[in-house]
């Protein structure tokens, strides 16, 4: 996906037909999310995928129509947001645009079948809020999912920091010490250990948080880790979002952590589950940074 590719205009209509689509309730929801106040929206379903399905008799051209739709509506998403796409080097190769769907495989993650547990995206690398200096690379603040197909109505986990916390009692206040190594995940080469530090890390009273692997750093950091692995062991603990097609879900990606159950039923289905994503970063990621910082580029 090149971004300059979509114009203004397009994306600025796109962005006008789905804020219409949405309920005063809905609305509401959306103004909370922009605060800060819910962890993630759910867009309803784009009236211009149904025009697409009445109207375009060609499959092919139907398809294609399609998933240019999802762009412009996660290009649109972006400017609700007011913020950034971003790539990483190391991650879907450099792309914008990741099409994440199944596949019998032992891989473990969003292009595999088997469940995926609790995470943040990127949860290695420094939140937006976590540096002040301009040459490195952050975590994606937003992940963008529309839903292209999803017959075997697949769905996404969101679990709210806020439900971890009233879990974890005191002990949550634990997750904010540097006692923590986090570390590249295998695909990233090579893989790279980082120093000590916060699970949860608080800006200006408000938590946020990361979790992907990563091992307690010293003894204090081991009951506590302990306990919050054995809390995000359940799926079920989060709410369970199943898209339909032409529906987007974006999500907080510092709010709140996101996972999916097993897919059982990929080879019976021809066409699995396809979802876009995007990420966004609330502020821009300046372009020349190291090659072991990991960012690729960025638009604009």
């Amino acid at each position: 996906m090149d971004v300059e590719e979509y114009t203004h205009e397009d994306i600025k209509i796109v962005q006008k037909i789905m804020t219409n689509a949405l309920t005063r309730d809905n609305q509401d929801e959306l103004q909370e999310f922009l605060k800060g106040e819910l962890s993630y929206f759910r867009f309803p379903q784009d009236p211009l995928h149904e025009k697409t399905l009445r109207e375009v008799s060609s499959q092919s051209h139907r398809e294609l129509t399609i998933k240019n739709n999802a762009v412009l509506r996660l290009l649109a998403i972006r400017d609700i947001l007011k913020g950034y796409v971003t790539a990483y080097k190391t991650e879907n190769g450099g792309e914008y645009l990741r099409e994440v769907t199944p596949k019998i495989t032992d891989q473990v993650g969003s292009q595999g079948a088997k469940y995926l547990p609790y995470h943040s995206d990127m949860g290695y690398l420094r939140f937006s809020e976590e540096t002040n200096h301009a040459n490195k690379c952050r975590a994606p603040d937003y992940l963008s999912l529309t839903c292209i197909r999803n017959s075997e109505k697949v769905g996404t986990f969101v679990l709210d920091i806020d439900i971890i916390k009233e879990k974890m009692g005191n002990s949550f206040n634990f997750l904010k010490r540097n006692w923590f190594s986090f570390q590249s995940p295998d695909s990233v080469k090579p893989i790279k250990k980082y120093k000590s530090k916060p699970i949860v890390f608080s800006n200006n009273g408000v938590d946020l948080m990361r979790w992907e692997k990563c091992l307690p750093s010293s003894l204090e950091g081991a009951e506590v880790y302990t306990t919050l692995y054995k809390l995000l062991e359940n799926i079920d603990l989060g709410e369970n979002i199943i898209l339909k097609p032409g529906e987007t879900l974006v999500f907080n990606n510092r709010r709140c952590l996101h996972g999916r159950k097993a897919i059982k039923s990929l080879k019976a289905v021809d066409e699995p589950r396809l979802l876009f994503r995007v990420y966004v970063n609330n502020f821009p990621q300046p372009a020349g940074l190291p090659e072991d910082e990991l960012f690729y580029r960025q638009e604009g």
